[in-house]
């Protein structure tokens, strides 16, 4: 259904945006000099992400192979 497709893909792209932003703050060492639960939840926010992302495109592949 070419509507998913179009609904999808700005939420996607926000969760990349912000998944930049957190690698960014990661890579920052500075992060590391304040207390380890900040790098824990921004870590773990990351890994939410990717699942969240993994997710949309094997349901985006599900819904494309439907249509083929």
């Amino acid at each position: 259904d070419g509507n998913f497709f179009s609904l999808s893909v700005a939420p996607a792209q926000n969760l990349e945006t912000e998944q930049k932003g957190i690698a960014g703050q990661l890579a920052d060492g500075s992060l590391y000099a304040t207390p380890p639960a900040q790098a824990t939840a921004l870590a773990q926010r990351s890994s939410e992400i990717d699942d969240a992302l993994l997710a949309a495109m094997e349901r985006w592949e599900t819904l494309g192979a439907g249509a083929a």
